[in-house]
């Protein structure tokens, strides 16, 4: 037992490292997921700088919290799909519910971002392609939480 006493936790030391190095380097498969969101700014909102950046800074988070909320509810499904679910998985269950909530709180509060950008912006978005920019926000980011509310009928569901 002495001889191996210093050997395990070299191994140890040494393992952990490369298990977390493969698992944080380890791409994701979205080959399932919704297609991203890509907003078609309208010819003189494009001349804008600000809202441009604001539109791509809002379709990024669009898209990355899509992906977030797809990735949970694959797990999530997985659980759904077994038929004995012990306590512990129904437990996991109920945390992929509460985080497929708050990715959704998440997406509304980019819809409350681009109101909020309408009432600090009021001359800009007077503009007839300015409003059809915040507007395409606003359909884009409802359409994507009816689209996951669809796809991930029972986990959006509570």
């Amino acid at each position: 037992m002495k001889k191996y006493g210093v050997a395990i936790p070299f191994l140890l030391l040494f393992l952990f490292p490369v298990i977390f190095q493969h698992c944080a380097t380890h791409p994701v498969d979205h080959s399932g997921f919704l297609p991203p969101v890509k907003i078609q700014l309208p010819r003189n909102a494009k001349n804008d700088p600000d809202m441009v950046s604001f539109v791509l800074t809002t379709e990024n988070h669009i898209n990355s919290l899509s992906n977030r909320l797809e990735t949970v509810a694959t797990r999530g499904n997985m659980l759904l799909r077994k038929k004995d679910v012990s306590f512990l998985e129904k437990i996991k269950l109920m945390k992929i519910k509460i985080q497929i909530v708050n990715g959704t709180n998440a997406l509304i509060g980019e819809l409350e971002k681009v109101q909020q950008y309408r009432r600090d912006h009021p001359k800009e978005v007077k503009d007839r392609d300015h409003v059809a920019a915040c507007e395409s926000l606003s359909r884009a980011i409802k359409k994507r939480l009816m689209d996951l509310t669809r796809k991930y009928n029972e986990l959006f569901t509570l």
